[in-house]
């Protein structure tokens, strides 16, 4: 890599002095002091390693283990990241087009990995990867290289949402979508229903650019075992005993998030859509629960809920390539 400067020699001693700059920068940052183990796949010395850290609250040890050794057309690569002999945290990633994310990313909301307190923004700097994935942490506590604040839309369920929807005008459509599909029947947590949700998930997004599936095997498996602890739910549409669409949710707390929607389009009437948001609403309600968070990015949101507070979209970077990049910022006045 060249610092912008033409002549053969300068670029002969442009080199060294920028390894020693990376070498005085990454010992000064105490990455050096911890020491980073790589494998291709999940081991017993894993497990043994999993043992000695803290379970976190949300994602069992089991459930992580599963996770990490679940073998997908996505390549995953596991860490153990320790400060001296004293493992501090186990990390399990899956290459998600040009960047890694956590197994955790899409499966369980806010879960990283197992870790020891207040490590795992120093863990994601000395992993020399690209990491990315989606937080509530405020960016000036997790200290990503770079992030970005993703606007969401939230609905209090135990208030009239209808009257949100009344006055947007998008109560129109509800009631279209509810007299068209009259004839559907729903229901809740049916066995088989969450595979044939991310199933269909699947041939609805093939051909996608942007590989929005290929986590979907890890999601069935952390719906399985969350759906057992009453943390994640399906609601499905039937029509005649045959599934017509579908909608997962991630419960954290008292709070619904849906994961993932999938119908049929060979014919599917497309109220679907409509009505499964419509179902859920009204079920998350009767079933106590206080908010349905349905996130950011994509504009259908704004008719089901106001927009209520911020999640962030970190991004880590090797942190040799960040902190190179700043020397070349700051070098490039002499070019």
């Amino acid at each position: 890599m060249t610092l912008g400067i033409d002549d053969s020699s300068s670029r002969s001693h442009a080199r060294p002095i920028k390894r020693l700059a990376e070498q005085f920068i990454f010992q000064a940052s105490g990455l050096a002091s911890l020491r980073v183990d790589w494998a291709d796949s999940w081991g017993e010395a894993h497990d043994d390693v999993l043992t000695l850290l803290p379970e976190m609250p949300e994602c069992s040890h089991n459930l992580f283990a599963q996770l990490a050794r679940n073998r997908t057309i996505a390549a995953k690569r596991i860490a153990i990241v320790s400060r001296g002999k004293q493992p501090i945290a186990i990390v399990a990633l899956r290459k998600h087009v040009s960047a890694w994310q956590p197994v955790t990313e899409g499966c369980v909301p806010w879960c990283l990995f197992p870790a020891e307190a207040n490590v795992h923004a120093v863990v994601l700097a000395r992993l020399g990867l690209n990491v990315e994935f989606l937080t509530k942490t405020d960016p000036n506590v997790l200290k990503p290289n770079s992030y970005s604040s993703i606007a969401i839309h939230r609905a209090n369920l135990q208030e009239n949402f209808e009257a949100f929807w009344r006055a947007n005008g998008w109560y129109k459509s509800i009631r279209l979508a509810r007299n068209r599909t009259s004839s559907l029947h729903t229901r809740i947590d049916a066995p088989g229903h969450l595979e044939w949700v991310h199933d269909q998930w699947i041939k609805m997004w093939k051909g996608d650019p942007e590989h929005q599936t290929l986590d979907a095997p890890d999601r069935t498996i952390a719906g399985r075992s969350l759906m057992g602890l009453g943390k994640f739910h399906v609601l499905t549409l039937e029509d005649a005993g045959e599934i017509v669409g579908g909608v997962t949710f991630y419960c954290d707390g008292d709070v619904l998030i849906p994961q993932v929607t999938s119908r049929l389009r060979n014919g599917g009437n497309e109220s679907i859509g409509t009505r499964l948001f419509d179902e859920a609403f009204k079920w998350g309600a009767s079933a106590g629960y206080r908010w349905m968070d349905l996130g950011g990015s994509h504009s259908y949101k704004k008719h089901w809920a106001p927009l209520d507070g911020h999640i962030y979209q970190a991004s880590f970077r090797p942190a040799i390539a960040s902190l190179t990049d700043k020397i070349r910022a700051k070098l490039l006045p002499f070019r």
